[in-house]
C-alpha cells in the first residue's frame, strides 16, 4: 500500500472514528485516489497495488461531503488537462458515494443509538 493511499483510508477511518467518539462534526471529509492508466487512457478509483504499480499518474482528492470543497488535491506527476478532468470526476464521483454512505450509517447508528437509550 502506498504512502498516499494509507492516507486515504486513514481519512474514512477517522472520520468514522470520531463519530462513534461523539465529537460533534459540521461535515464529514471523505477521500479517494484516482490512477490513470495512459494506454488504456481510463481512470481507476481507488486502486490495488498492482493497478498502482502499472498506472504512473495518480491524483488523491478529499473533500468536505456537503459543499465539496477541496480539503486536499495531491497529483504525483503531469498529464494532460483532459486526463486530469477524468480523473477529478472520477475522484469526485468516488467522494460523493463515500459520503452518502457515511451518512447512511452515521444516521443509522444515531437512529439505533437513539432507540438504545430509551
Amino acid at each position: 500500500m502506498s504512502f498516499i493511499c494509507f492516507h486515504v483510508y486513514l481519512v474514512g477511518c477517522l472520520m468514522i472514528f470520531f463519530f462513534l467518539l461523539g465529537i460533534a462534526m459540521k461535515d464529514l471529509v471523505v477521500a479517494v485516489q484516482s490512477a490513470y492508466l495512459q494506454k488504456s487512457e481510463i481512470s481507476l478509483l481507488d486502486p490495488s497495488r498492482s493497478e498502482l504499480q502499472t498506472a504512473s499518474p495518480t491524483l488523491t482528492l478529499a473533500l468536505l461531503s456537503s459543499s465539496e470543497d477541496i480539503v486536499l488535491m495531491q497529483m504525483n506527476s503531469k498529464v494532460s488537462m483532459s486526463a486530469f478532468e477524468k480523473m477529478y470526476e472520477a475522484c469526485r464521483s468516488g467522494c460523493r458515494e463515500i459520503a452518502e454512505a457515511m451518512k447512511a450509517t452515521v444516521r443509522e447508528t444515531a437512529t439505533r443509538r437513539a432507540f438504545l437509550s430509551r
